[in-house]
């Protein structure tokens, strides 16, 4: 049973004894005892009841110095406030709570156990900051950039570099073996035994139109055709196969053609000038023309591959940053002068929340909702009130009897 309904019983009972034993007070000794117990105890759990419903609400309909809470409303609040902030979280309160409870080592184990959600949230942010940029302000920020970038570079020296290590350089093996495998392919797929033919009677036919002795040394040759250009065929065949092989005189051609390159690129500054002017302006005619927007449709189709990205690299930097103690230590640090300029802040803003969620509740409610929240308690007080109401009846009963008869 509740102590309100325990309060409630002990009250009536009171009562119902104090009547009860009323008319017969004058001619019994024990109906005069139960007379002042009981009237003590009603007295004194009726005097408890009305003081406790006067807090929150009217008893018996009396307005005068009642219903306290509804009326202090104001008052409450400011009240409440006070007591939050000045004694449950003072600022000195908080701040040893920030620096005795800086998350970092319960935060990286939450991180370790909980990756896929931090990933998670980490794609969402890196594709909204992406969303979030102005792509016209990136885009003139960025060609800007590259045009002059464009202008201040040695466009040849650099193709120079990307020859020699073309030339020389362990990566170049890939490429030159993907060459020479293209270069047999379009001679055994395009360059038939037909088509060689053509070429070399072709090349014949001009060949004697320069003198009657060239015609006579073509007469000598004209059953060999079709040896000839098997020769030719299976020769060619041969010098793609050779290009991957150091010291052929295919890779010797090509190393030769790609020096002679490399020098004019290096050494003749009208060569040099008319490349790097070239590509510049090419650069500029693209940045100019359809640059932006393909530059806006690259954007666009991997916006979300670079969030990943992004959001992947976000990962590891904190997973690296937190798996190392010392690091841990010194972001608590971190933390700890970020937050401590804040703390007045802090402490206001949670003033100004207690105030604002009180603020929202008129006086009733407020005294509804603190009836409801202490009601076991004013129901004890009611208890209490009976009790001592009955002891003290009682003994005021007993002194004076016990006095006479001594």
């Amino acid at each position: 049973m509740k102590k309100k309904t325990w309060a409630n019983v002990v009250l009536a009972a009171s009562a119902v004894l104090t009547a009860a034993a009323a008319p017969y007070k004058d001619i019994s000794l024990l109906a005069e005892g139960c007379f002042h117990l009981g009237f003590a105890s009603t007295v004194g759990g009726f005097a408890d009841w009305f003081g406790v419903a006067s807090l929150f609400g009217k008893p018996l309909g009396i307005g005068k110095r009642t219903d306290i809470i509804a009326k202090d409303r104001d008052k409450i609040i400011r009240l409440a406030r006070d007591m939050i902030t000045q004694e449950l979280l003072t600022r000195q309160q908080i701040k040893a709570l920030v620096v005795k409870n800086v998350p970092t080592d319960v935060l990286y184990r939450w991180i370790l156990s909980h990756e896929a959600g931090v990933k998670n949230v980490l794609d969402a942010a890196a594709l909204l900051s992406l969303d979030s940029l102005d792509k016209e302000k990136l885009w003139r920020f960025l060609s800007g950039k590259a045009v002059g970038a464009a202008a201040d570079t040695d466009w040849a020296g650099q193709i120079a570099l990307v020859l020699e290590e073309f030339r020389t350089g362990e990566r170049s093996k890939p490429l030159i073996e993907a060459l020479a495998r293209e270069a047999k392919g379009f001679l055994e797929d395009e360059c038939t035994q037909d088509e060689i033919r053509s070429i070399y009677l072709s090349a014949w036919k001009d060949y004697e139109q320069n003198g009657f002795l060239r015609g006579l040394l073509r007469s000598h040759m004209e059953d060999k055709t079709e040896e000839v250009t098997t020769l030719i065929r299976r020769e060619l065949l041969k010098l793609a196969d050779s290009l991957t092989e150091e010291g052929s005189p295919a890779r010797a051609w090509i190393d030769e053609k790609c020096m002679e390159i490399i020098r004019a690129l290096e050494d003749d500054k009208d060569v040099k000038r008319r490349v790097n002017n070239f590509i510049t302006e090419k650069v500029v005619v693209l940045l100019a023309g359809k640059g932006k927007e393909t530059a806006f449709r690259l954007w666009e189709e991997n916006k979300e591959m670079a969030a990943m990205r992004l959001s992947e690299g976000a990962l590891s930097l904190i997973k690296t940053g937190f798996a190392d103690e010392k690091k841990r230590r010194a972001f608590d640090a971190f933390i700890v002068r970020l937050i401590l300029p804040l703390l007045p802040k802090i402490h206001e803003s949670i003033g100004n929340a207690v105030t604002d969620k009180l603020s929202t509740m008129d006086g009733r409610t407020m005294a509804d909702l603190a009836k409801e929240a202490v009601s076991e308690d004013t129901a004890a007080i009611r208890l209490n009130g009976s009790l001592f109401g009955a002891i003290l009846g009682l003994l005021f009963f007993l002194i004076p009897l016990v006095g006479g008869a001594l």
